[in-house]
């Protein structure tokens, strides 16, 4: 998948979690609140930077 920046900047990301959850929030179209860390993803010789999501909550602050 990838996360979107409110600036239109986008980074590859992967989350281990509970991913019915994590579809469901993302389906309902609201932002979301990652917690994130970055990782060297290595696949058949090529690297390239991509985030590890740990945790999400929808966010519906309107500030």
């Amino acid at each position: 998948m990838k996360l979107e920046e409110p600036d239109g900047f986008t980074i590859d990301a992967v989350y281990f979690g509970d991913a019915l959850a994590f579809m469901e929030a993302v389906q309902e179209g609201s932002p979301l609140a990652v917690t994130y860390y970055p990782e060297i993803n290595s696949y058949r010789g090529a690297e390239s930077i991509q985030v590890i999501i740990t945790d999400f909550v929808v966010n519906n602050d309107k500030k």
